[in-house]
């Protein structure tokens, strides 16, 4: 199973800026329990992930995916790093991705813009991405820290926040690696509840898509 919430953080550290050193490090440790699907509630799987998610109220929602794939911990890292393809993993939610400036050799500046859905008009997000090879041993961690600031807002999409903790681990219960996406997504603007709890469901099925393309290799 996942690690434990309890287990320390490695310091992002590695040349960035302190304050979002800060904020990534806060990420992981506040979406490390999503981590842990022992403990969600089960929704119905979705192109093959399995969905879990937590109650929340209001716009702001968690959902955890879990997936094995058939490929080691650091060619599943090496697949979902390439940041300009995100939107190639993410088909059903995301229309266009592109990295807007590198940060550190392990971190990047990144722009996600969705695609709309019914009663949801285009939400975009920009965000902060660090890689984390070890973390924990054996594995990589993927953290996203939003930072809506960080880039200018267009007339054409709502800007909206997302983080996501995504842990790559040598698959416990055979071959290949265990993959899980958990997210935490405030869709901003005015949508009803149910609207946006139902359309949550498709944040965790990028892993459908990553796992597609790493075992195409």
């Amino acid at each position: 199973p996942p690690p434990p919430a309890a287990e320390a953080a490695p310091a992002a550290g590695g040349g960035l800026d302190p304050g979002l050193a800060a904020e990534l490090d806060a990420t992981r440790n506040r979406l490390l329990p999503m981590l842990n699907v022992e403990s969600l509630q089960k929704r119905s799987p979705k192109d093959g992930v399995d969905i879990y998610y937590k109650p929340s109220e209001g716009l702001s929602v968690f959902r955890t995916g879990q997936v094995v794939m058939n490929a080691t911990p650091k060619e599943v890292a090496d697949t979902y790093w390439q940041t300009a393809r995100y939107a190639e993993f993410a088909k059903r939610t995301t229309a266009a991705s592109q990295i807007l400036r590198e940060l550190s050799p392990t971190a990047r500046l990144a722009l996600f813009t969705g695609k709309p859905k019914t009663f949801i008009s285009v939400r975009d997000f920009v965000v902060a991405l660090q890689r984390r090879d070890g973390d924990p041993p054996g594995g990589v961690t993927i953290v996203t820290t939003s930072r809506p600031k960080d880039h200018p807002e267009t007339k054409d999409a709502v800007r909206a926040d997302i983080w996501v903790v995504l842990r790559i681990v040598p698959n416990p219960g055979g071959a290949g690696s265990l993959v899980t996406y958990a997210a935490d997504v405030q869709a901003k603007g005015s949508i009803p509840t149910r609207v946006v709890d139902s359309a949550a469901d498709e944040i965790p099925t990028v892993l459908a898509g990553l796992k597609e393309v790493v075992e195409r290799k």
